[in-house]
């Protein structure tokens, strides 16, 4: 049994002009049997923050708001962090998920440019990352050699948009399947989601460190896309690379008009 963790970066909405150019979803995708190793590794990450920033164990640390001009997390004794340290925490935490060699992560970069605004992004990229987890564990062949992998998947995400969530996952099990892309990310013929089970199960990422390690892979391929003023003077812009041995499939989607 598998369980994969999902967070996202940028905004679904499809308006011209306005939001993000780039909708990320990420997921970490860890087998059952190493599952408390990669809680008890997040922990450990966490103890060694508290130590060198003073930054509370239960704080969020959410990789946009926590790296923004003015942020709410403060230290433990209320005191501001310097944004060149809340930097270095973000890149302590890339490079320990990046040598956490059981982890494996999936991204789903959707390029909003030229869309209608009526478009379902989504739902899109929702679908796309729901296919792109049932790929690791079908098929030979792959391009990476910790695939395929065996067994099911349950996925656990952040409490945002639930309802809409449910729908796209029940649009995509055996009653109306989608078509699945083979391991060259070509779509092939139309296949059921069978891999992932069940709804999604929502969590408050305040209370995950799973679900905060994927907004952090989100953010940072965000960064590598579109990065912002304080990434770009500072070099961060390629900290994604921290993660290369372990991101196992990345998923484009662009208008094709």
């Amino acid at each position: 049994m598998y369980l994969a963790y999902v967070d996202e970066s940028g905004d679904p909405g499809s308006q011209p002009g306005k939001g993000s150019p780039y909708f990320v979803l990420s997921a970490l995708v860890v087998n059952a049997s190493h599952w408390g190793e990669l809680v008890r590794h997040l922990f450990r990450i966490r103890k060694t923050i508290k130590a060198e920033f003073n930054i509370g164990m239960r704080d969020e640390i959410h990789a946009g708001e926590f790296i923004s001009r003015d942020p709410k997390l403060r230290r433990s004794d209320g005191k501001p962090i310097s944004r060149w340290e809340r930097l270095c925490v973000i890149r302590q935490v890339a490079e320990h998920i990046g040598k956490f060699e059981h982890v494996h992560i999936v991204n789903v970069v959707l390029d909003k440019r030229g869309f209608a605004e009526t478009t379902p992004i989504f739902d899109m990229a929702w679908e796309q990352l729901l296919l792109a987890i049932e790929s690791l564990f079908i098929g030979s062949g792959h391009d990476h050699p910790a695939l395929p992998l065996n067994g099911k998947c349950v996925l656990f995400c952040d409490d945002t948009n639930g309802d809409q969530l449910r729908r796209v996952f029940r649009k995509a099990c055996p009653v109306n399947p989608l078509p699945l892309p083979d391991y060259t990310g070509e779509l092939g013929d139309a296949y059921p989601v069978s891999v992932v089970l069940e709804d999604p199960s929502l969590r408050d990422s305040r209370h995950s460190y799973l679900i905060q390690a994927a907004d952090l892979v989100a953010y940072l391929l965000y960064q590598s896309l579109v990065p912002n003023s304080f990434f770009r003077s500072k070099g961060a812009t390629r900290y994604v690379d921290l993660l290369t041995k372990r991101i196992v499939r990345t998923a484009e989607i662009a208008c094709q008009d």
